[in-house]
């Protein structure tokens, strides 16, 4: 076998590994803990959870809850082997996304290689551990199939069961709707200037509504296909929610999306090449997307990465053949075929690379290292304390703890809010509000559901409302959390 270890094929594991270990992460996302707490509610209880359980304010509330599938696998990871065992499997899922979309390019390894990587830097965005991951994952290999089908349209056969697995794991099925439309729009852009009929068109559109209809085989039935409509209804969620705001390009770690879109237009741009309708749409409309809100720059790098390899190895060409003789050009190193190099100095690299990538995992996902980062972005301390007082009453809390709460403390606390949004609509999404900003009748809002403590961060404007009123008093504090009482009835 070690003579099959080329350097291009060490420069593919290497690539791979390299996304595995930009992936492992100590999984604390505020979001990850409340699909954690109903896949263990449908696990004890061996049914799908369809009306809410864990809050007071909706309690009972019918619950299109579209990524139960996707939750019962989080907790049987979590039963496998805690949060070790979701972490790597997260971190699985992603390498698995990018190593698809490296199938779906062609040419020569290193031009593939640092344009999928420059794409998956962007996409890092938004790996975390939550059902969002999956949508990730099926959206690669939807763009995989789609461009598979363009030359065998047996490939396209798949999509309905994709569509109908998809529909139970997570409502970002409709991104794949996305790309199914603007690939549908492309194409029937081609057929039209090339003005001529092509079948293409019409097999696809036919699969596409066969898709519609895998996705109503779930347990809610028609909801889910509602279900990402009456997400973007609500205003807080756009407004507030970091997610589904338009990225900070101030923040380092966004930039990657900038570099990507640059890259892409100029290798399209020095190619030399026509791009196919079917690629351009696709590109604009998820740049448009990303633009608009974060949660969509891992689709957009899933459709840019592959778009920038095809490319890039023109673009490239044409350079070389521009900078450098023709004779340096045909041996220009990007675009000779990749020499074998020495198989047992390869091997012996891999080795010790995948004893780091060992050593790193071990110590990114020791105990110690995940207790240190739960503690660093939640309320490790006041949730202690709440258990050990077992203080009475109904709870107000931060939005963005409500999962990790519900994980902790239920069934002996339920929350004000969590991460569902949808569930909880504008009207107790915008009481929430109006007490995080103290705003005029947030102390009504706190009457109305009988509120007697609330859990906020320590450096927040409500706590610091509070230190000043009468008629509560601060029960618990520490650097990131501090509980207040209330005094009277």
């Amino acid at each position: 076998m070690l003579h099959k270890l080329t350097t291009a094929r060490l420069f593919v594991l290497l690539l791979f590994i390299s996304i595995f270990v930009m992936a492992v992460r100590a999984p604390v996302d505020t979001d990850m803990w409340w699909h954690l707490a109903a896949g263990r509610q449908m696990w004890h209880s061996h049914s799908i959870l369809s009306e809410d359980p864990f809050s007071h304010t909706v309690l009972g509330k019918r619950w299109t809850n579209h990524s139960w599938l996707s939750q019962l696998i989080f907790y049987a990871l979590y039963k496998l082997g805690g949060l070790q065992a979701i972490a790597l499997a997260t971190a699985l899922a992603i390498t698995l996304a990018w190593w698809v979309a490296y199938r779906q390019t062609e040419g020569n390894p290193y031009v593939r290689g640092f344009s999928l990587l420059l794409a998956a830097l962007a996409s890092s965005v938004m790996w975390t551990p939550r059902p969002l991951i999956f949508t990730f994952l099926l959206f690669a290999v939807l763009n995989f199939l789609l461009e598979r089908g363009r030359r065998n349209s047996r490939w396209l056969w798949l999509l309905p069961p994709l569509f109908m697995l998809w529909g139970n794991l997570h409502a970002g099925y409709i991104g794949g709707f996305v790309l199914l439309g603007c690939r549908l729009l492309g194409l029937l852009l081609e057929m039209l200037g090339a003005r001529r009929f092509d079948g293409k068109v019409v097999r696809l559109a036919g699969i596409c509504a066969l898709c519609i209809g895998a996705i109503l085989i779930n347990p809610h039935g028609y909801k889910v296909l509602l279900y990402p409509f009456a997400t973007v209804k609500v205003g807080p969620l756009r407004k507030y929610i970091q997610e589904w705001t338009s990225p900070d390009f101030h923040q380092l770690f966004v930039q990657p999306f900038i570099w990507l879109l640059l890259a892409t237009f100029g290798a399209v741009g020095f190619s030399g090449q026509r791009m196919r309708g079917d690629e351009f749409i696709p590109l604009a409309v998820f740049c448009y997307l990303s633009l608009i809100a974060c949660r969509n720059i891992p689709l957009f790098a899933l459709v840019a990465g592959p778009i920038l390899a095809r490319y890039a190895r023109y673009a490239l060409s044409s350079l070389s053949k521009w900078a450098f003789s023709s004779s340096l050009s045909q041996r220009f190193v990007l675009f000779e075929s990749p020499r074998p190099g020495s198989p047992f100095i390869n091997s012996l690299l891999l080795a010790l690379l995948l004893l780091a990538v060992l050593l790193k995992v071990t110590i990114a996902l020791a105990p110690s290292s995940l207790v240190k980062a739960e503690k660093a972005l939640l309320p490790v301390g006041a949730v202690k304390f709440l258990r050990e007082e077992h203080v009475p009453g109904n709870m107000f809390n931060d939005y963005n703890w409500g999962g990790y709460l519900i994980w902790q403390l239920y069934p002996e606390y339920k929350v004000f809010v969590d991460g569902r949004t949808t569930l909880y609509g504008e009207e107790v999404l915008g009481d929430y509000l109006r007490v995080m900003l103290v705003k005029t009748g947030w102390e009504d809002v706190l009457d109305k559901y009988n509120v007697n403590f609330i859990l906020v961060k320590q450096d927040s404007t409500l706590a610091r409302w509070l230190e000043r009123e009468p008629t509560w008093h601060k029960a618990y504090e520490d650097r990131m959390a501090v509980v207040f009482r209330r005094k009277g009835p």
